[in-house]
């Protein structure tokens, strides 16, 4: 599970560099779906992360298996949220309308 993980967080690394180099880009729409793509990736990750339970191991092992990783997708969703707020201020700031805005002022998780 280790090394899946690590690969998963390779994996978000690329994606974040990758969204960040489309917000440099300074277009509306790049701006809301580079957004999206960064809250919906790291609240996604976030989720499998916290919700693994390993096979065929006891309930205690479980039980505090899970409690480990919710430490590992806290961070996740905390930097989800900090996108998320970037996003609000950025459309705000440039008056961007896109099909997606609805996205970044809806309190649920994606």
């Amino acid at each position: 599970y280790n090394s899946i993980l690590k690969s998963k967080f390779t994996t978000l690394d690329q994606v974040t560099n990758k969204s960040l180099e489309l917000l440099s880009l300074g277009s509306g729409e790049g701006v809301v779906e580079s957004y999206a793509t960064l809250v919906r990736t790291y609240e996604g990750l976030a989720k499998e992360i916290s919700k693994f339970s390993p096979p065929g191991k006891s309930p205690e092992y479980v039980k505090s298996f899970q409690a480990s990783m919710i430490q590992i997708a806290a961070p996740l969703l905390q930097k989800a949220n900090e996108f998320r707020n970037e996003a609000r201020k950025q459309v705000i700031r440039n008056k961007i309308l896109a099909r997606n805005n609805y996205i970044f002022f809806s309190n649920k998780n994606l």
